[in-house]
């Protein structure tokens, strides 16, 4: 039996902990330094970098073995989403258009007919409204290369359609009216 106060024998399998283990830094060959970095900034600060002249990448630090790399601005981003976003705002006029009738025969069932005109000119300003922003929407995208060309140009299309058939209705509501709701 073993006495458990006496020293703990090693054991005969056991790894030898290497010196660095506990918190020391490894020992040196006789005669070498260790590797000296530069000081680094605080944080929050950026590092300072050694420029040369304009245009010229800068200089390495001392002991760091390669350039940092020149910033080159980000790429203008292409008008695919614009594009897009126009198409869709040229299609919603379109898709309220199907359903007002449907909103309008309700109030004409219903003798409603001032409703009926008041629902009708907002509907119609929102449309234009709506259409404009497609326009705007697709010129922007337009302008702008890349794969947003052609969902812009049809947001165009769809706005211009809008925009001119809303005008219209205008003129001829006014025409037909005299005015009396201007």
């Amino acid at each position: 039996m073993t006495d458990p106060t006496s020293d703990p024998q090693p054991q005969p399998y056991a790894q030898p902990t290497p010196p660095h283990a506990y918190g020391q830094p490894p020992a040196q060959p006789y005669g070498q330094q260790p590797p000296q970095y530069p000081a680094q900034p605080p944080y929050g600060q950026p590092p300072a970098v050694a420029h040369t002249q304009y245009g010229q990448p800068p200089q390495p630090y001392p002991g760091q073995p390669y350039a940092a790399a020149p910033h080159h601005p980000a790429p203008a981003a292409s008008g695919r989403g614009l594009g897009l976003m126009a198409l869709i705002v040229g299609l919603l006029p379109a898709i309220f258009g199907a359903f007002t009738p449907l909103l309008y025969s309700t109030y004409y069932a219903t003798f409603a007919y001032a409703q009926a005109s008041i629902i009708s000119g907002i509907s119609s300003f929102a449309a234009l409204l709506v259409g404009s922003a497609a326009i705007i929407l697709g010129a922007v995208a337009t302008r702008r290369r890349g794969p947003g060309l052609l969902p812009g140009a049809i947001g165009i299309g769809l706005g211009i359609a809008v925009v001119v058939s809303t005008v219209m209705g205008f003129l001829v509501s006014f025409a037909l009216t005299g005015g009396a709701y201007f």
